[in-house]
């Protein structure tokens, strides 16, 4: 390990990296599958008072800003009025193949099915059945995974078109008449042959163009 990684480590601890912090949740009690990442771990909050409440599923994605909870400090009103100590606490169960967009909250007592998208800031107060698609505060199902999955399809090439031209226009490199760098590759800009079968040759070669850097 190089010394700055070692300072980073010393400094920040398990929250150093997505590995480090998913080994130490584990470590805790809390259930995460394979292939699952925590992006901004140092930006996330997942309840540690009662770690062995979580479950999270295989290929999960958790972004920057994400708060999962298993406990509810509401009951302090109820202190401040009659003195009455309430217990708080409910299981948070996420399955397999989730993406979690940034600044969402999932509170305590919420199961969330397979493959499902949350989108960014939403509040997730009630169970997401699986395949489906949920934003908003508090969350609403928009459309199930297919649906999703055909916008995105339809979408996809012309995202990538303006990638291509707002990076020629602006960039130092593609002002210099450059190439796109390799983490634009056609599979990061979404670029799919599958969504592009049937295209005509014209389409296809300004879909090269566009995902490449290839110059028109």
């Amino acid at each position: 390990m190089s010394i700055k990684g070692a300072l980073h480590e010393m400094v920040f601890g398990p929250k150093a990296s997505s590995e480090k912090y998913i080994a130490y949740l584990r470590s805790q009690g809390m259930v995460i599958g394979e292939n699952t990442v925590i992006y901004t771990p140092r930006e996330c909050t997942i309840d540690e008072t009662r770690p062995w409440m979580i479950e999270i599923g295989s290929n999960v994605s958790i972004t920057k800003g994400v708060t999962i909870l298993t406990h509810g400090y509401d009951w302090s009103v109820f202190k401040g009025m009659y003195g009455d100590v309430l217990g708080s606490a409910g299981r948070v169960k996420i399955g397999d193949n989730v993406f979690i967009g940034m600044n969402s909250t999932i509170l305590k007592g919420v199961t969330i099915g397979d493959n499902v998208v949350i989108g960014a800031n939403s509040l997730i107060n009630k169970d997401v059945p699986s395949n489906s698609v949920v934003v908003g505060n508090p969350q609403r199902v928009v459309c199930d995974i297919d649906e999703y999955l055909e916008k995105r399809r339809a979408a996809q090439l012309e995202e990538a078109e303006e990638l291509y031209r707002c990076w020629r226009q602006n960039s130092p490199e593609g002002k210099r008449g450059g190439y796109l760098p390799g983490r634009y590759s056609p599979s990061s800009s979404g670029c799919s042959s599958r969504a592009a079968g049937g295209r005509s040759r014209a389409s296809s070669s300004r879909r090269r163009c566009a995902c490449a850097g290839r110059r028109p």
